[in-house]
């Protein structure tokens, strides 16, 4: 029995995410998604640095690679706010269900 394994992880794209990107991302089970710019990239999570509504604290949440290839992160991103950029499934607001929000 060999000690090492072969193993395909997922990873981020560092070349297609930046620090200071700007970021909309939502957890499963997070009722709405929340905005934020990238603090720091690596090829397994992303900190993204976000203004919780409590005066002038700033606080941040990581997102896993692992997580966004099992599809528990919606993240839309972008460097210009020209192109964005979105991985996962976006649900739209409003849906087809009663009480749905209205943009």
């Amino acid at each position: 029995m060999p000690l090492l394994k072969e193993s395909a992880i997922k990873a981020f794209d560092t070349t297609a995410v930046h620090v200071g990107d700007l970021v909309r991302a939502q957890y499963h089970t997070w009722p709405e998604p929340r905005n934020g710019v990238i603090a720091s990239v690596n090829e397994q999570e992303l900190a993204v640095l976000y203004l919780p509504g409590l005066r002038n604290v700033s606080n941040y949440f990581p997102i896993a690679a692992a997580e966004v290839a099992d599809g528990k992160w919606t993240v839309l991103w972008s460097s210009d706010l020209k192109t964005i950029q979105e991985e996962g499934d976006a649900e739209e607001p409003g849906g087809d269900e009663e009480g749905g929000q209205t943009p």
